[in-house]
């Protein structure tokens, strides 16, 4: 919230204004004057503001440039009759006009009196009005001195923000100023939805805050909210303060309030204290913590409910203590670069019941990582940790502790390009899979390269060998405990850039076409006697065409005698280079079955000949793409994905989308949008549908109403929600989102964080924004 900006109260400093207005509305006399109705703006400036604003309030044309000191500029002035005493006692009478650079003061009186040889006191009266950038200031009648002042009556407009506002008495002393009976308001002129009436409003120089006692927030009138002390900023700048509070009811729990507090320690620290009251479940606490350095950041948070109530009669579980914890780093220290990311919950129905504010998304797993990453020339070197914990009911993966990595990529030796890659891991296995192998995996990977490279086109040839060692615990003694695979590989990389003008429309463009072959020869190994720490195979996918090895992880290399061929078409803006258009098509033909698999008693991939296609397209504001793998043996599909969007700003975006995958038996289609109805009214839904399941999995409809001042959102929501984290197992829930919004004040309501996540290019607004 930004209610009074800083240059009112410099420049009250010096003087103190207003005009006693018609409407009974916070400031509605200088509003209407600077007040311009769509109608009356110019093209260029209507088209800026939005479309459920009525117009704008304009400035003053200003003689001198923006930022140019007024103080350090004379003071010129002109009055029907100038007066002079010999005592000092100056009297302008008769269309008053005081002008100081961009400051601009008016009345029908100034009496300017000399205290000393240094000091001058001046009273003004019959309608005193004050302009300068950002502010536009009246009153009746005002006094003021170098180091004190009084006015009554006053009223003020702030152009940036927007906020309008009056004060019955405007009181400076020293270092201090005060205004007392103040009220101010967003709303447009002749109108007053909400404003915010205060009892004393007080600014110490220096400071970047507004003290406040006795605030009432009023809607139409009706106080709906009393604060004793507040404090609001008048600049851009962090402060110490309540956050909009978080208000949400749901059938099962009741009501869930969350009321956080903001501590401004350090312009490079802060952080964040959110007590929350859940009717059913009890009392908790969120602390997040946040820095920033020129060379790293962090941020550590922990949410705490203890004995929740709801919990421990739903799971019969004694212990009900829940929390969540999480840590984030990133640094860069010259050639060394940090990461942490780090995330733990007490139980796996945690984010489920209770959500967060601490950043962490829902997914079907936490992720607990840290790196250390040394780069410099050609050489890189890293120590990581890795784990999981799964919010399923599955097996946690084998945690990585630690992970050494040590590469370099050499220079040229002639016409030859060479590098290796080496990484040791010490895989742990988690408590839950008892008596599990566990051990260590070294890989080391030296390969060479010979390119040929031309503007045109470019052949690359390309081999190495990959040897792979572990020193196992836990094995069977008819086993090796230490294991070893040998494989070495070849490939041969060629393409063609080809381009060609071209016009449509009357535009120009450059069309490309880039075919490619890549064959890979890659050897054979025994590998179901190595454990399984980190395989898993790969969706096939266009990448996967030009990749050595169809599994992730290292412990299952895959052979190969293949060879595929795929060809790129682009369509570039000529002028821009942007691309428009690209669409690609590719196949792998193999010229001996496959005999890796992923485990032993696994049968290993046949050789099939699978097709791959993909396309993206963007025209104006609209967005599509495609992509299809198709089986050539069996004659069907094994994936399909559909995108299509249009989006011109945050209030039109239409999206549809449709994924179909045969492994996994995924089948979902998934609408949403947000589209104004008029100026003021938007319609607001979305709808996904399981076909596998034969069921929506959310549905969410409602409307948005905003205009300046104010803004309201109803959704009706009812989502089904995975009781264990498996989509079988899941039961639905339904409620209603309710959001109102006091522009540039705060608001109620917790829909934006839904819009977001459920409507794809949806942008998540702050309440500045607003």
């Amino acid at each position: 919230m930004n209610p009074l900006h800083a240059a009112f109260l410099v420049a009250f400093c010096a003087t103190s204004l207003s005009v006693v207005a018609a409407d009974d509305s916070p400031g509605a006399g200088i509003a209407a004057t600077h007040w311009l109705s769509r109608a009356e703006l110019p093209a260029a400036r209507r088209t800026r503001i939005p479309s459920w604003c009525e117009g704008l309030y304009v400035e003053r044309q200003r003689p001198r440039a923006l930022g140019a000191d007024a103080a350090a500029l004379p003071l010129h002035g002109r009055a029907r009759r100038v007066s002079h005493s010999v005592g000092g006692l100056v009297i302008l009478d008769g269309a008053v006009v005081l002008e100081q650079g961009n400051r601009r003061l008016t009345g029908e009186r100034a009496t300017v009196t000399e205290l000393d040889h240094q000091a001058q006191q001046v009273e003004l009266s019959g309608g005193v009005t004050l302009t300068e950038p950002g502010l536009a200031l009246a009153a009746t009648t005002a006094e003021f001195s170098d180091r004190a002042g009084r006015a009554e009556e006053v009223e003020f407009l702030l152009f940036g923000p927007g906020f309008r506002g009056s004060a019955d008495v405007v009181e400076r002393a020293g270092e201090t100023t005060r205004l007392l009976g103040a009220r101010f308001t967003r709303c447009e002129p002749g109108t007053a939805t909400w404003e915010l009436e205060t009892r004393e409003l007080g600014l110490r120089e220096g400071t970047e805050a507004l003290q406040v006692r006795g605030a009432t927030l009023k809607l139409r009138g009706v106080p709906i909210l009393r604060v004793p002390r507040l404090r609001l900023p008048v600049s851009d700048e962090r402060q110490s303060g309540f956050l909009p509070p978080d208000v949400t009811w749901s059938r099962d729990e009741g009501l869930d309030l969350s009321v956080p507090y903001y501590f401004n320690l350090h312009p490079q620290y802060d952080a964040t204290v959110t007590p929350r009251y859940v009717a059913e479940r009890g009392a908790g606490l969120e602390l997040q913590a946040r820095g920033l350095t020129g060379s790293a950041e962090a941020a550590v948070g922990i949410a705490m409910l203890p004995d929740d109530a709801l919990y421990a009669e739903d799971t019969g579980e004694d212990d009900s203590d829940r929390w969540l914890a999480t840590v984030e780093h990133r640094g860069r220290f010259g050639p060394l670069s940090t990461t942490i990311d780090y995330t733990a919950a007490s139980d796996v129905d945690y984010l489920r019941d209770l959500g967060s504010d601490l950043g962490v998304a829902r997914r079907p797993f936490l992720t607990r990582f840290a790196t250390a990453r040394f780069d410099n020339g050609g050489w890189s070197a890293g120590i990581s940790g890795l784990g999981f914990q799964w919010l399923a009911p599955r097996t946690d993966p084998y945690r990585r502790l630690p992970e050494i990595d040590l590469s370099y990529v050499g220079g040229s030796t002639g016409a030859f390009n060479w590098a290796i890659d080496s990484v040791w891991t010490a895989f742990d296995a988690p408590a839950e899979r008892g008596a599990a192998v566990d051990g260590r995996r070294l890989h080391i990977e030296p390969r060479v390269s010979l390119p040929f490279v031309k503007p045109w086109g470019f052949l690359k040839f390309g081999a190495g060998y990959r040897y792979t060692a572990y020193d196992l615990d836990g094995v069977a003694a008819s086993r090796n405990p230490n294991p070893e695979r040998r494989i070495a590989f070849g490939d041969i990389d060629a393409g063609l850039f080809l381009e060609r003008g071209a016009t449509l429309g009357g535009a120009t463009f450059v069309q490309t076409l880039e075919p490619r072959a890549y064959y890979l020869r890659q050897g054979f190994a025994e590998q179901d006697h190595l454990p399984r720490f980190d395989p898993s195979v790969t969706p096939f996918s266009f990448q996967q065409l030009f990749r050595r090895n169809r599994f992730a992880g290292l412990d299952r290399i895959s052979d190969a005698d293949q060879l595929a061929l795929a060809v790129t078409s682009r369509v570039l803006d000529a002028a821009t280079g942007a691309e428009r258009l690209a669409a690609s098509v590719g196949t792998v033909v193999h010229f001996e079955d496959r005999r890796v698999s992923l485990g032993e008693g696994l049968p290993p991939p046949q050789a099939d000949l699978p097709l791959v296609a993909e396309l993206a397209a963007r025209a104006g504001h609209f967005r599509a793409s495609a992509a299809v793998t198709w089986d050539t043996d069996r004659g069907h599909a094994d994936e399909v994905g559909l995108a299509l969007q249009y989006r011109r700003d945050n209030r039109r975006i239409v999206n549809f989308g449709h994924r179909q995958r045969r492994a996994g038996a995924i089948d979902q289609s998934d609408a949403s949008l947000i589209w104004p109805l008029s100026d003021r009214w938007a319609a607001i839904a979305r709808f996904a549908y399981d076909f596998e399941q034969d069921r929506a999995n959310e549905v969410f409809a409602g409307f948005e109403y905003a205009t300046c001042c104010w803004q309201a959102r109803a959704i009706y929501r009812r989502y089904v929600e995975a009781q264990t984290g498996l989509l079988g197992d899941a039961a639905e829930e339904r409620g209603i989102l309710l959001q109102f919004v006091f522009r540039g004040l705060a608001g109620f309501g917790s829909v934006e964080s839904n819009l977001a996540r459920g409507i794809k290019g949806y942008r998540e607004e702050s309440y500045a924004d607003r």
